[in-house]
């Protein structure tokens, strides 16, 4: 005689009588009142349900999504999201470095931070190369410090990375020709090679110099009087080395009282949070006698000055730079009066990866 398993279901009756399950040879089988049947099948069918279960679970249960490999390429610490104008679809004004509304500027971001690849591949290869020449001059000139190497030593080097950056990051960029003709053009001035250098002898990072020279001057659209960064003449009209020229400022309506008599005409706008008066202004800016003694001048101007002291303390870090570099207003050192001064340089920055000039 076949085993029987027979056993109460606790908390469950059937008609008011208890329920009971049970195994009885080959049958499975629930009964209520001492032999009343409920069901009674062949214990294979059972079997056959609890190995279908899992089937059922997979099968229409919810399906793992498929996750695409998406690759952003980050430098430092990059708790803020790039933005920056796109100079082919608006008139250049340098005078005015933010036509942009926020809106545009965020737009722009997605842009810059989901890069390929293939651009992830090529600033690899460029980080490589320029360590491999860095190491490469080191050791022929047995300094192991870039600000111990003689000017000449270090010119060539500076050289050889410049053009590395061009063969490897901008021809293989989408780059505006305008902005090509900029980065790269020798008429004025060598600008790679002599933001490299003032890098080198006075700290400020390349990717910042070359930055702000763009931004100032619209990409070389308008330079005046050899000036590449706006910096302004603290002689005035008492010189004839300090003319005027026509500027846009943001000013609080403390500083647009302040400012009063250099103001040609004012708006009421809205910029990063915050109410300003954008103004047309007529100030004096320093002359130089060529684009080197601009860019000079500009190292010295921001190492020598003990305001922009503070933005040495975070080494080469362009995006510390950036966020310290503008407005008082936002917590800036105030090198302009532009609220969205430090965003647009990253934006620049991170366009065109100035940041692998910073070594």
């Amino acid at each position: 005689m076949k085993p029987e398993i027979r056993f109460k279901l606790p908390l469950i009756s059937y008609r008011n009588k208890p329920v009971f399950l049970g195994i009885k040879g080959s049958s499975f089988y629930g009964e209520y009142n001492g032999g009343n049947s409920i069901f009674i099948f062949h214990s294979n069918v059972l079997i056959a349900l609890v190995c279908l279960v899992p089937f059922f679970l997979l099968f229409f249960g919810e399906r793992p999504q498929q996750v695409k490999n998406v690759y952003t390429l980050v430098q430092g610490n990059s708790h803020e999201i790039p933005n920056y104008e796109d100079f082919e679809d608006v008139p250049v004004l340098p005078e005015d470095p933010d036509f942009l509304f926020d809106e545009e500027l965020e737009a722009v971001e997605n842009e810059l931070f989901q890069q390929t690849s293939h651009e992830e591949s090529k600033r690899a290869r460029f980080i490589k190369e320029r360590e491999k020449l860095i190491y490469r001059f080191k050791k022929n000139a047995k300094q192991w410090r870039l600000e111990d190497m003689d000017n000449a030593t270090l010119g060539d080097l500076n050289k050889q990375i410049s053009n590395l950056f061009i063969r490897i990051i901008l021809d293989n960029s989408k780059v505006e020709k305008h902005v090509y003709k900029y980065f790269t053009d020798p008429t004025d001035l060598y600008k790679l090679e002599t933001a490299l250098m003032e890098q080198v002898k006075y700290h400020v990072p390349a990717s910042i110099t070359l930055a702000q020279s763009a931004l100032e001057t619209g990409y070389g659209s308008r330079i005046i009087h050899n000036n590449f960064f706006g910096i302004k003449s603290k002689v005035k009209n008492k010189s004839k080395n300090a003319p005027l020229s026509v500027t846009t400022e943001y000013y609080t309506d403390q500083e647009l009282k302040r400012n009063k008599s250099k103001v040609i005409s004012k708006k009421k706008v809205y910029k990063n949070g915050k109410y300003f008066w954008q103004c047309r202004i007529k100030d004096h800016f320093v002359v130089y006698n060529n684009a080197w003694e601009s860019f000079r001048d500009h190292s010295k101007f921001l190492s020598e000055n003990e305001r922009y002291h503070p933005l040495f303390v975070g080494g080469k870090n362009y995006q510390a730079w950036a966020d310290k570099i503008g407005s008082t207003k936002y917590g800036g050192v105030g090198y302009a009066t532009s609220p969205l001064y430090g965003k647009l340089l990253k934006g620049i920055i991170r366009r065109y990866h100035l940041d692998l000039l910073d070594y």
